[in-house]
Order: structure tokens, then C-alpha cells, then sequence
């Protein structure tokens, strides 16, 4: 079973090297414009969250997730999600994240749970440049 447990800060701290070199290969595999020292100023804000992913009493990733505000209320953004390589292929597993994500959604009230990807788009499309996709997933 898959568990999204809080890091506290002083456990960020201690935890940065993993968390900054899961952050770098999420960068390599989906560039942007932000960098770990962009989470890392927003954690020690308070204004996202990091937590371990466990699976089976062991951490094999981390998420970090951001409250946001749209028009008709809060999202939980997922702004980076890391899993150590072949941690958690299994499509069960995929539901269980998706489930901590809508639990933790509910928790803060959040209308939506989402996430960008810059995977997909208008490919092909020679007017546009594909930057990102936005993923949503209502709250019920």
C-alpha cells in the first residue's frame, strides 16, 4: 500500500540531497523553468509540502504539492512527484497515489487535484510549440 506521509522541515533539511536529486532527474525527464531551489524557497514558506511516498514501510519517493487558488476555489497542485526507479510500476500502485492525492485534496478542501506535464499537446501543430499540458481530476 502506498502512503503520502508530511516531511517536516527540519526533515527537509536533512533530506535535501535526496529530495534536490529527485527534483534534478524530474527536471531532466520534463525541463522547465523552475529548479529545486524554487521548491526549496516555497517549502521553508510553508507555502507547498513535501511528502514521502512510502511503499511498505519503506520511502521510494516523494511529492511535492502546492495549495493554489482558482476562481472557485483551492487546488492541490502536484508540482513534482518522484519515484525511485521501479519502485512502483504496477497499476495498482498508480491508484493508490491517486487516492492519497484525492485524500489529501479533501483534507485542504480542494475542489481539483492538478498537475502539468510538458508531454503531449498540439504536436505536430507547426503554429504552436507544445510547453505544457494541464491534468485535472475533480474532487468528489
Amino acid at each position: 500500500m502506498v502512503k503520502f506521509e508530511a516531511i517536516a522541515l527540519p526533515d527537509v533539511r536533512k533530506s535535501w540531497g535526496w529530495i534536490r536529486n529527485g527534483l534534478m532527474a524530474v527536471i531532466e525527464r520534463c525541463p522547465s523553468t523552475w529548479i529545486p531551489e524554487d521548491v526549496w524557497t516555497e517549502v521553508m514558506a510553508r507555502r507547498a509540502f513535501v511528502y514521502a511516498l512510502q511503499h511498505d514501510g519503506d520511502e521510494v519517493g516523494f511529492a511535492v504539492l502546492q495549495p493554489r487558488s482558482d476562481g472557485d476555489g483551492t487546488v492541490l497542485f502536484v508540482w513534482a512527484l518522484w519515484v525511485e526507479p521501479g519502485a512502483l510500476h504496477a497499476q495498482a500502485r498508480r491508484d493508490e497515489v491517486h487516492g492519497e492525492l484525492l485524500r489529501l485534496a479533501r483534507e485542504i478542501g480542494a475542489r481539483r487535484v492538478r498537475m502539468e506535464s510538458n508531454r503531449g499537446g498540439w504536436d505536430g501543430v507547426a503554429f504552436w510549440t507544445p510547453v505544457m499540458t494541464i491534468y485535472e481530476h475533480e474532487v468528489t
